[in-house]
Formats: C-alpha cells, sequence, structure tokens
C-alpha cells in the first residue's frame, strides 16, 4: 500500500514537470517496477487525475528546524529557521514562485508593478488585506517596512537589498512609488525578502506577539519546545491556508531528526544530510522534496579583517588547501560538486575560468604560506602560524570539511583550530566579533539574477552581510555596473572581471553547490522546496 503511494507520488512528479522520465524510470527500477511500462500506464487521465487529489482543509503539521530561532525579526535576521517560520506570518510584496521550474517572481501583496519613468518603480497594492490584528494593510504599511530595514539602527541585514531605494512616496492608499537612486535590474526580486510590516509595530510587538497579513498567526513559543502557528480565518487569498495549525520543533542532531520522522512524529525535515537522502527516498513512509532549482552551496567566510586573513597569500594558501572534490565524495555521498564560481554552471553569468580554478594542490599552498613569510608553518621569528575555524553545531558536514582541512593544513606545519558553537554563539561570532579567522555557512541565490546575488551574502563590500569584512572600491564598482546595466553581453563582461577578481585575491572560499532537498511524509501534499528557504505553506495539506 505505502509502496503504491509511494510511486504514484512519483508520478506525480513526472506530470507536474518536478522530476524527468529518466529519474522515474532509475527510482521504478529501484522500486522493482519497469519505468516505461509504469508511466505509460500511469500517463493516461484516469491516473493524471489521481495524481492530483483534491486538496483538503484542516489538520496539524510539524516541521522539524534545527535550532530555536536567535529572535523573530526577519527583517533583521537572514537564519533559515527564522526564514522557514515566519514567511508563513507575514507576506512580501513579490514572491519567487517554487512550484515552477523557472522560478518566476510573481506579485503577493503587489498586485502589478510598472516603471512610468526609469528611477521610479511604481506599485499596485491588493485591497481588501488586513493584518492579524484586524488593522487595514495600506502603502503606509509599506513605506513604515521599507524605511525601519533601509534606517542604519536597525541593523538589517536586508538593508543591501534596498539599496536603490531613495525615497518612499505613498500615492495613495493602494499605491506605492519607490524613486530609485538607479535602475536595478533584481528590485523585483529583491523585494521579495522584504516582509511587510504594520505601520504601529514596535520592537516589543515584534519580537514577542509577529502581527502580519500571513496565512498564520502567531500562538505561542514554548523555548526548546516548539513554536505554533494557526490559521489565519480572514486570510485574503480566498481557500489559504489549508492547515489549521503549524508547529516548529527544534532539534539540533540531524540523525535524531530522521528517527523521528521515520517514527511518524513530525511531517517535515527542512535540509537533512546529503548522505540520508538514499536512506529517506527508500522509506515508504517519507519522500525527499528536491528543490527545482539547483541554486544550493557551501562557502567559508575569510575574516579579511585581521590576520592572518588579511594577507592575500595566506588566503589563497586556503584555498588550496581544501579539498572540495574529497569533500562532496567522502562526506555528502558524492551529491553535490566542485565550483569555485557564485553562480551555478548552466547559469549565463557563469565564467569557465571556474571550471579548474582552486584544485587541490599543497605544494601550491606552500609557495603561498612561503610568500606570505612561513616556511614549515612558522615565520622567520618562528612563530607558528595558527587559524582558527568556527561553524555551528547541528552541521555534520561542516565538522568533517574542517577536520580535512585540518589535517591538510598539518601537512604544511600549520595549526588549525576547530570550534563547534551554539547556533547563537556562532552568530554572534561571525556577525558582532571578529574573534574567527574562517566560518562555514550555505550560500544561496546561485541561480538568480547575479544582481541579487552579489547583494547577498558576503559579496557586497559595503553591505551588512559582508561577514568577511573583505574591503575593495573595484569590486564594489563592479557589482554597481552589472547592476545597473540592462545588456546581458555587457553584464556578463562585468561579472566575469569581479569573478576573475575574487579569485585573484581570494577573499573568500567558493566550496561547492549541492541539490538542497527537504524530506516530508507521503500524506504531506502542495510542499516545494523554496531554494531561498521562504518556505511557503500557503497550498500544503494533508491527505490523511
Amino acid at each position: 500500500m505505502a509502496t503504491s503511494k509511494k510511486f504514484d507520488r512519483l508520478v506525480e512528479d513526472v506530470l507536474s514537470g518536478r522530476i524527468d522520465r529518466r529519474e522515474l524510470m532509475a527510482t521504478a527500477g529501484a522500486m522493482g517496477i519497469a519505468g516505461p511500462a509504469a508511466l505509460a500506464l500511469r500517463a493516461s487521465p484516469a491516473g493524471a487525475q489521481d495524481a492530483s487529489p483534491t486538496p483538503r482543509s484542516g489538520g496539524t503539521l510539524t516541521a522539524i528546524i534545527v535550532d530555536d530561532p536567535n529572535f523573530l525579526d526577519i527583517l533583521v535576521s537572514q537564519l533559515a529557521q527564522v526564514r522557514n517560520i515566519m514567511e508563513s506570518v507575514y507576506d512580501t510584496l513579490t514572491y519567487l514562485d517554487a512550484s515552477d521550474p523557472t522560478f518566476p517572481i510573481k506579485g503577493r501583496l503587489a498586485k502589478e508593478w510598472s516603471y512610468p519613468e526609469e528611477l521610479i518603480m511604481e506599485i499596485k497594492l491588493q485591497e481588501g488585506v488586513t493584518f492579524h490584528n484586524g488593522e487595514d494593510f495600506t502603502a503606509d504599511d509599506v513605506k513604515w517596512t521599507i524605511e525601519y530595514v533601509k534606517d542604519p539602527a536597525t541593523g538589517s541585514l536586508n538593508a543591501a537589498f534596498l539599496e536603490p531605494i531613495e525615497t518612499v512616496e505613498v500615492v495613495d492608499p493602494t499605491t506605492i512609488r519607490f524613486h530609485l537612486n538607479k535602475p536595478w535590474a533584481a528590485l523585483p526580486f529583491n523585494l521579495s525578502a522584504i516582509q511587510i510590516y504594520s505601520q504601529s509595530a514596535t520592537a516589543d510587538s515584534i519580537a514577542e506577539a509577529p502581527n502580519g497579513t500571513g496565512p498564520f498567526m502567531w500562538n505561542e513559543w514554548v523555548p526548546g519546545d516548539h513554536i505554533s502557528l494557526t490559521k489565519n480565518p480572514n486570510y485574503w487569498i480566498e481557500g489559504q491556508p489549508y492547515l489549521d495549525e503549524i508547529v516548529f520543533r527544534p532539534i539540533k542532531e540531524k540523525a535524531t531528526s530522521l528517527a523521528v520522522m521515520q517514527a511518524g512524529d513530525a511531517d517535515v525535515f527542512f535540509t537533512p544530510e546529503l548522505k540520508d537522502k538514499e536512506t529517506i527516498e527508500n522509506d515508504a513512509s517519507l519522500r525527499s522534496v528536491p528543490s527545482l532549482m539547483n541554486d544550493s552551496g557551501y562557502i567559508l567566510y575569510l575574516n579579511n579583517n585581521r590576520f592572518p586573513m588579511n594577507d592575500q597569500n595566506i588566503r589563497l594558501a586556503a584555498q588550496y588547501a581544501l579539498d572540495r572534490e574529497t569533500y562532496f565524495q567522502a562526506f555528502l555521498s558524492g551529491l553535490g560538486e566542485k565550483n569555485t564560481s557564485m553562480w551555478t554552471r548552466t547559469h549565463w553569468a557563469y565564467d569557465p575560468i571556474n571550471d579548474d580554478a582552486f584544485a587541490y594542490d599543497l605544494d601550491k599552498a606552500r609557495e603561498h604560506l612561503a610568500a606570505a613569510g612561513y616556511t614549515d608553518g612558522k615565520n622567520a621569528d618562528g612563530d607558528q602560524l595558527s587559524i582558527n575555524i568556527v561553524f555551528p553545531k547541528g552541521y555534520p558536514e561542516f565538522k568533517q570539511g574542517s577536520e580535512m582541512f585540518q589535517a591538510a593544513m598539518a601537512e604544511l606545519g600549520v595549526d588549525v583550530q576547530v570550534e563547534e558553537l551554539e547556533l547563537a554563539t556562532w552568530i554572534d561570532r561571525i556577525v558582532n566579533t571578529d574573534e574567527y579567522d574562517m566560518s562555514w555557512d550555505y550560500h544561496f541565490q546561485r541561480a538568480l539574477d547575479p544582481a541579487y546575488t552579489l547583494s547577498y551574502a558576503f559579496f557586497y563590500p559595503p553591505g551588512p552581510q559582508n561577514i568577511g569584512r573583505y574591503e575593495d572600491p573595484e569590486m564594489t564598482d563592479l557589482i554597481e555596473k552589472g547592476g545597473t546595466t540592462l545588456d546581458q553581453d555587457e553584464r556578463k563582461a562585468f561579472y566575469d572581471q569581479f569573478q576573475q577578481r575574487w579569485n585573484e585575491y581570494g577573499y573568500g572560499i567558493i566550496v561547492g553547490e549541492f541539490p538542497l532537498y527537504h524530506a516530508v511524509s507521503q500524506d504531506v501534499e502542495g510542499f516545494y522546496t523554496n531554494p531561498l528557504f521562504f518556505q511557503d505553506f500557503r497550498t500544503v495539506w494533508l491527505n490523511r
């Protein structure tokens, strides 16, 4: 029975375009079913109808997150678990449609937008929308939110997304205008990362009783146990949401999370380990839901603001001492590949120089250390070079990669200290202090518009997300030119220069890309993995 249901799900994935026929046949073969014959049988109109059951309302969905949020202000925090929770509480002006393989940007609170002048973006807003506390949603709320994010006192990591917006004009309650300081190709993308708050919001209300226009309302937070959201009965999109409640459970160890899923005690598990993908797919009660966009990767921040990573040659030595190919093969079951670019290999901005960049080479690493004044790990005074590398708990691949790097650098006489930190401590360490040299993290937005990609993570020097604290006016200028130029060939020339300079100076380590996926129970319907971790539960329902 469970196997039949799993195969029906597989066929549904083919019919909806989520996987291709080759993947169907491979998976069907593993299930002992002739793929082509099965597809022919199931591709009938009746089969297609069975693959798309009618959504039903009700039920509580339990989702596993890796830890409690550090705080609830999603316009300040960029943690994945905060995004995955608060996306259901708030709405954005635009959103990335994760159910469409082309990942178009569509309007949500923005009904439509246009550019009456080159430096004016005008947005018509949805009407009849209310906040959870009963207040009407108007253009004044949009203006308040944009100005809140842009205010340096807020400390929002999203401020870089809104840098092209000079001023905000309220035309009428349902019309807003952004006056720009430059054209910016990625602005509709950028707005998908900005959740709209009520103009009556205060620091206390944001932290204790989040009030949005989203499909679910804040219910309670019991730290260390759960966060619960309840259905918004007055949600402005007719028929949504289907679920009555979402409960988020923090579980730090991914092995424990998988066991909880296998026991049937949770419905959604965000980002299981890649090595567990086969286990999940072989479990009749579970299925993996990959992102339709190969957008995810790993990075290592290098703290350019202090020794030793303020030395270009030491940064380059670290680049060559990281065995990226072994990392993916040994620790991630070969799921993923080395890629030193900010973009996926199929992206129009990808530069082929990255095909062979930074191949594992301890001799080259040794040469760069010598250029920095270190022989066998020691300088002329006999002082040993020491580097610390930090990462949050709950990510085994970060620990494994750190220990592999530690062993490689030991061959060069360099001491590497590995620190696994509680999530809140790790955030504080890399964001608020200079007390780290290297740190693992995820890297997303690799398949989107480059102007969006480079305003995210550590690429934009003036931005608050420049965790690596590098400064390079030429890099900033190339980002500006690429974002304000409309011709794609001209843009690519700027992005090629950016990539080449990034590799020359080694400002940060881009490790490679991997297939992002989440695990869900077989009776979870309407779930699509969002590559930006703004997980949408509006159309999710339980077939039980």
